[in-house]
């Protein structure tokens, strides 16, 4: 993804902005107002820590007019805020892996159309099939790429009918599904719904171990006031995902931190 921007930014005799510190939203906030940056590529962890830092109101970002996001999962709620913080902004969801590279996407909603590429979903996953992809891996397993070639990206998605055209939602990735008692929860799915209460700044939402159901659904939220006691957090949570979810989405187990693990990557290290 970093080269990709890269190369597209020497391809088109821009000038680009590298950060030593990545995780500084104080440094990325200065550095889109001192350089004018209309462009800016990035997570929607990272996305929503700007949000939290509230730089949209005390840096001027009025040259920005294009947010480009991927990498991971972004929550239908973030994705709602984000707007609202920067009407000006268009939001456009990139999508690409190391062995197939990045590629051309149209936009709709939360959902994507796949352009200038080969590929099928088999039991939900996204498989894809590109002439410049790699040919495997060296000295590992290549159960990956099937026999005709496709790529099994991890990633599971939903097909979504628009206008005569095919575009796909990514819903969850196949090893962060939690499966409680044979019903499947998405993460993504869960952490939306508890994403929407005023009062959470950010949440994650995992699988344990249950010695019952297999797994149970566990959630760590970060907020923006403090709660009297975790209790009393997660009676307002579960009240409230009540309606929302099917109770064996809601969590049972919720977590109050002063911050989420994010990697170098700016992704949250589930």
């Amino acid at each position: 993804g970093g080269l990709n921007t890269l190369f597209n930014s020497l391809s088109s005799g821009s000038c680009s902005i590298a950060l030593k510190d990545r995780k500084n939203i104080k440094d990325i906030a200065k550095a889109l107002q001192d350089y004018k940056i209309s462009l800016l590529p990035a997570s929607p962890s990272l996305l929503n820590l700007m949000l939290t830092c509230n730089i949209q109101n005390n840096y001027d970002l009025s040259n920005l007019r294009i947010i480009t996001y991927g990498s991971e999962m972004m929550p239908p709620s973030l994705l709602h805020k984000l707007k609202l913080a920067f009407p000006k902004v268009r939001f456009h969801q990139t999508f690409g892996t190391s062995e197939t590279g990045i590629i051309q996407t149209k936009s709709l909603k939360d959902s994507i159309k796949l352009e200038n590429i080969d590929y099928k979903i088999k039991n939900n996953e996204l498989y894809l099939k590109s002439k410049t992809q790699s040919l495997g891996y060296l000295n590992s397993d290549n159960k990956a790429f099937d026999d005709e070639g496709y790529f099994a990206t991890g990633d599971l998605v939903e097909v979504i009918e628009s206008s005569g055209e095919e575009y796909i939602k990514i819903v969850a990735r196949t090893k962060e599904v939690i499966n409680v008692g044979g019903e499947k929860v998405l993460p993504s799915e869960v952490e939306s719904v508890i994403l929407e209460l005023p009062y959470i700044l950010d949440c994650l939402v995992y699988g344990e171990t249950n010695s019952i159901m297999g797994q149970s659904v566990s959630a760590k939220v970060v907020l923006d006031s403090k709660i009297e006691s975790n209790a009393e957090l997660k009676k307002k949570i579960r009240i409230y995902c009540k309606n929302k979810l099917a109770n064996y989405k809601i969590p049972t187990k919720i977590e109050q931190v002063e911050s989420l693990e994010i990697s170098e990557r700016m992704k949250k290290i589930r």
